[in-house]
């Protein structure tokens, strides 16, 4: 006996309705190529969707139920089929990426749940309703279909998973020991020298595939100075050595650097899905090669390989992990060729001696006083080196090609920059860029009665270019000179003006009515203002003079600021959730150590900077990565971002000892960041394939996948080590 047909269903129109929408969406914008597996199954399921709703609210009980079963058995089909997919990916990135590749899972594990209840439930309900005579006797052929292509999905996808091979280790051990033997015979470029760059673009060939007997990737220059690359193929170690050593002695010109790449393993790479794609090569570990071409792990990162992949097309500027068709385009091959991953192990011989090198970078680096002065040392060059004649900073550079981008001027990025410099470089050094800097920045004074700003807009003067500069003022002020004392008194008077009564600041002032203005605060402004204030009071102290704003002013001004962003600004029910970026607040709470101390100012420092603690990566991440600060080992730690945790936690370790804590705990955790802030910084060993003019030593990349270097990296790397060196030192 057959069910009565259903009335009309509103309700599951809006559920439909719903469901559709999402998918949709997620077709749109997801990250997916839009002729992908995953868009073309999508569409079907939101036409189908689509049109239950409107069968929904019409009198058509046979045809809605029989369209009802449908739905049903492509959702399941779809679901099952996509369940597949997720699962296998989870185990490859587990494979690739070890324990953190169960982090992974869990989230692929969260995405799949979100998935069944926007199919399994309304798929449920269907069966439920269409179960009469019309499944499984009349529709029979549908249902087989439906399996038949869920069986299709799930096949192609095991057949992923199969080719998948554990990466075959290679005993490095005797041959890194022979290497290094050569390298004390095979002369490399003196310390302090800029090597002769290595940098080769095209993709270099082997004899034979990778996977058989031993490999090494050689590059190198010639006796006459050009550069070139050959992969020699033995079927054992000696053999290996003698070739390696015969095409030193023979070939190499003994005047630049050798980088070494002796494969140890190599896994065919599946197509899974654009998201997981991304992440199937690990950034500056692993190269990729098509049949007899490949590109060596840091070749990838010299093309920028690791940000090439754009997800969205909604978001262009948004990029994560590699793009397989278009390494496969360098490669010379399709889109969709088939690729093989390669993981190598690293070494440069350089200095007459063997460098171990891991993701490009030293294994190991020891973090001294005299390691950490070496690398702010390099830090200031480089920055000084950027400067123009204008007094502006070089934007970025490719530390590879040498290309540079010049942008507008930034007061921020250029205030910021030469702060750093002030703050930790001799004055003697540092007074005639430091000039020139600030010369650039008092080209864009303006005034309003006796208030002093930054800009050039001729309606609104915005807080954020006056704060930060206020800040480099004051600092550079002992290198200088007092040549800028009107201007630094001028832009405090503008910045109490400012000041909301509560302590806060406005993000701009009105030049027509003369008054501030606006409902929200200027992120990082506060916190820059605050400083810019405390070290303008601090002159104001030790240089005393009519010139200057009111002392009692500028003390309740700064003591109604710290009252609100220790109190008021940040609910403490947040606090142990989630901060935004706070930098700024911890260093003026440092600078305030000396003049003006307030415990609930300091004490938000030390919430924020312990809040940021659980950022760091520990032991369980890769050796390479433990003290960058990243949300997962997966995703490279970032310079910047890790610089900018060593600035935070330097001043809450000074705080901290001014108040009588223990530091043992901070002071390691902050070792541990410098630790492996130290070993980004590019230096003769690791700039191999760098631009032959010695530009990017003593940079700092964005991370280990990204090439790029900003100058504002190398300013917080800069400002981290040196007060880091400072903090650790302190019992």
């Amino acid at each position: 006996m057959t069910l009565p047909p259903p009335p009309r269903r509103p309700g599951l129109a809006v559920a439909c309705l719903i469901h559709a929408a999402v998918f949709a969406v997620v077709a749109v914008v997801g990250p997916a190529v839009p002729s992908s597996w995953f868009a073309l199954t999508l569409w079907p399921l939101v036409a189908l969707h689509v049109a239950l709703a409107l069968l929904a609210v019409l009198p058509r009980e046979p045809l809605r139920t029989h369209l009802w079963g449908v739905v049903s058995i492509y959702s399941l089909a779809w679901l099952l089929g996509l369940s597949v997919v997720i699962a296998n990916s989870a185990v490859y990135i587990a494979e690739i990426y070890g324990g953190l590749g169960q982090a992974v899972a869990g989230a692929l594990a969260c995405i799949w749940g979100l998935v069944v209840l926007f199919t399994l439930p309304i798929a449920a309900w269907g069966l439920t309703v269409a179960r009469p005579t019309w499944l499984w006797q009349r529709r029979v052929a549908l249902a087989t279909s439906a399996l038949a292509v869920l069986g299709l999905l799930a096949s192609c996808s095991l057949r992923s998973t199969g080719s998948l091979r554990p990466i075959a280790a290679s005993a490095s051990g005797p041959f890194e020991q022979a290497a290094a033997e050569l390298a004390r015979a095979h002369a490399g470029t003196p310390t302090g020298q800029s090597p002769r760059s290595l940098l080769q673009a095209a993709p270099l060939r082997c004899a034979q595939p990778l996977a058989q007997g031993l490999s090494v990737l050689v590059f190198a220059r010639d006796l006459q100075g050009q550069p070139f690359s050959t992969c020699l193929q033995t079927s054992g170690q000696a053999s290996l050595i003698r070739e390696l050593e015969s095409l030193l002695r023979e070939r190499v010109s003994p005047s630049a650097p050798v980088k070494l790449d002796l494969v140890t393993g190599t896994q065919e790479l599946p197509r899974l899905h654009p998201l997981l794609d991304a992440m199937t090569l690990r950034p500056a570990l692993d190269g990729v090669c098509l049949k007899d071409r490949c590109f060596a792990p840091w070749q990838l990162v010299a093309l920028d390989a690791f940000t090439s992949n754009h997800p969205m097309d909604s978001m262009r500027d948004a990029s994560f992990g590699v793009s397989l068709p278009l390494i496969a385009g360098a490669l010379g091959g399709d889109a969709d060729a088939t690729l093989t991953r390669i993981a190598t192990t690293s070494w440069v011989i350089d200095q007459h001696a063997l460098h171990t090198l891991v993701r490009g970078r030293p294994s190991d680096a020891k973090l001294d006083d005299a390691g950490i002065e070496r690398a702010v040392a390099a830090a200031g060059r480089h920055i000084i080196a950027a400067e123009r004649p204008n007094g502006t900073f070089r934007y970025t550079l490719d530390p590879f090609d040498g290309r540079t981008e010049e942008r507008m001027v930034s007061m921020r990025r250029q205030a910021g920059t030469v702060f750093a410099l002030c703050e930790l470089l001799p004055r003697e050094q540092i007074a005639e860029p430091a000039a020139r800097a600030l010369g650039l920045l008092a080209s864009y004074e303006q005034h309003h009665g006796d208030l002093r700003m930054l800009g050039e807009r001729q309606d609104i003067a915005e807080i954020g270019p006056s704060a930060l500069p206020l800040i480099s003022f004051t600092a550079c002020r002992d290198a200088v000179g007092p040549r800028y004392d009107a201007l630094i008194a001028g832009m405090t008077r503008f910045l109490l003006t400012l000041q909301r009564d509560n302590g806060a600041f406005y993000p701009e002032f009105d030049f027509a009515t003369g008054k501030p203005r606006g409902e929200f605060e200027s992120l990082y402004a506060g916190g820059q203002a605050m400083l810019g204030l405390i070290l303008a009071e601090q002159i104001v102290r030790d240089h005393p003079g009519p010139q200057w704003p009111d002392a009692k002013a500028l003390h309740d001004g700064i003591e109604r600021g710290m009252r609100y962003y220790g109190n008021d600004y940040w609910p403490r029910a947040l606090r142990s959730l989630f901060y935004l970026e706070e930098n700024w607040h911890c260093l003026a709470a440092r600078a305030a150590l000396r003049s003006h101390r307030h415990d609930d100012y300091e004490r938000f420092c030390l919430d924020y900077a312990h809040f940021k603690t659980r950022w760091i990566l520990g032991s369980e991440a890769s050796p390479e990565h433990v003290g960058g600060y990243s949300m997962s080992d997966i995703f490279p730690p970032h310079a910047a971002v890790t610089a900018g945790f060593g600035e935070v936690m330097s001043a809450a370790i000074e705080i901290e000892h001014a108040r009588g804590m223990d530091l043992g705990a901070d002071q390691a955790i902050l070792r541990s960041a410098l630790s492996w802030l130290i070993r980004q910084q590019w230096t003769p060993e690791t700039c191999f394939a760098c631009g032959a003019n010695g530009e990017a030593l003593g940079g700092f990349s964005e991370h280990l996948g990204s090439p790029k270097i900003r100058i504002d990296y190398v300013q917080h790397a800069m400002a981290a080590l040196g007060h880091g060196k400072q903090a650790l030192a302190l019992r």
